[in-house]
């Protein structure tokens, strides 16, 4: 199938190639059975998309920021909320002549258990580790580990390796683990920690070595009789040992 099409905006005209971009794409994951059989790709909002962007060579583009927001892409919507303009942009390619049809159409989309607002799913800069250029090694160690049940070998852990896709190491989650890598603004310079005593030395000269102890206080009596109260409770004599003893090997830290 190598049909192209006239975009409805001008937007990337002259910025893109047009051999790859604004073309018609043969995928398995669209069918005539739920729908026209006719889908838009946007290779930034959804991984099966993405995923055919990659395979084709196709422009993956910038147009909304973090914030859900048009970026400098969209000049004429640069600054405004993506769901704001949804009216706008209608009424324009009523204008235009470019809008075959307008309906509303219920479907399913992610939302947040907290805060009751419609999730946006969208392509980031991220770290992976190839595992395809290491999956053969993978499983020829799967072969050296004893596993109980023995069925887990060639069975489930097997499969999950021979499928696993690239990992993703630098996942954006609150309690996230932060990777030990530095980057210079302007990428020219990168800096990868492969261990503290290395952290140590770099940072020995400027004096930024920060160690921090977590320590939970000594035996109280509250711990004794095993309630909570809303107001502190004394430590116990057991319980000032143990702080008098911690206070000791801390001197030595």
């Amino acid at each position: 199938m190598n049909k192209s099409y006239n975009p409805p905006f001008d937007f990337y005209q002259g910025k893109i190639s047009a051999d790859k971009n604004f073309r018609v794409y043969h995928a398995d994951f669209v069918t005539d059975t739920d729908g026209t059989g006719i889908a838009h790709e946007a290779p930034e909002f959804g991984d099966v998309d993405f995923q055919l962007a990659k395979q084709e060579g196709i422009h993956i583009t910038a147009a909304i920021d973090e914030a859900g927001k048009y970026t400098a892409e969209i000049p004429d919507y640069q600054g405004q909320l993506y769901l704001d303009v949804i009216d706008t942009i209608t009424e324009r390619l009523k204008t235009q002549c470019t809008l075959f049809k307008k309906e509303g159409i219920t479907h399913r989309v992610p939302y947040c258990p907290r805060s009751n607002t419609p999730l946006m799913q969208k392509a980031q800069k991220s770290w992976f580790i190839d595992i395809q250029r290491i999956k053969s090694e993978l499983i020829a160690q799967n072969e050296s580990i004893n596993w109980f049940p023995d069925h887990f070998k060639h069975g489930r852990f097997l499969k999950s390796l021979e499928s696993a896709p690239d990992w993703c190491i630098s996942r954006s989650r609150f309690w996230g683990t932060p990777m030990p890598v530095w980057q210079s603004t302007d990428g020219s310079e990168r800096v990868v920690i492969d261990s503290r005593d290395e952290l140590y030395q770099r940072n020995k000269p400027l004096a930024q070595i920060t160690k921090i102890i977590f320590v939970r206080h000594g035996e109280s009596e509250g711990n004794i009789g095993k309630f909570f109260a809303k107001s502190k409770t004394p430590l116990t004599e057991n319980g000032q040992e143990q702080a008098i003893k911690l206070i000791e090997e801390l001197k030595n830290e």
